[in-house]
């Protein structure tokens, strides 16, 4: 899970439109990043803020998919803890998209080192 910390400073990427990395170009489908948003087996329901922003990942609106998967990972929602990590999951593969590839490769990161 993504402390406050971490993810104030994605929320300010995206606001401010932070410098993205120079990497080569990717065009991924939805396909691609794993077809339509669903969890293995949440402990819990989302919280709408949640299923709004999944809805709006499978859309391709990314970047407003970024901002409400973040109001999940500030425990503004009560999420269970699975749907927290999915939450930070999807806001990961957002900011992917979004080309903020540094920021997205960190969250991936904390993702595999709470998995080990």
């Amino acid at each position: 899970m993504a402390t406050k910390g971490s993810t104030r400073v994605i929320a300010i990427c995206l606001v401010l439109g932070a410098t993205r990395a120079g990497a080569q170009d990717m065009v991924f489908t939805v396909e691609d990043t794993g077809g339509t948003p669903t969890a293995p087996c949440a402990d819990a329901p989302p919280s709408e803020v949640l299923a709004n922003g999944l809805r709006l990942y499978q859309r391709e609106q990314y970047a407003e998919a970024a901002v409400q998967l973040q109001r999940v990972l500030e425990d503004e929602t009560y999420d269970s803890p699975a749907n927290l990590e999915k939450a930070q999951f999807f806001l990961a593969k957002c900011l992917y998209h979004l080309r903020f590839y540094r920021t997205a490769l960190a969250l991936f990161d904390e993702i595999t080192q709470r998995g080990q």
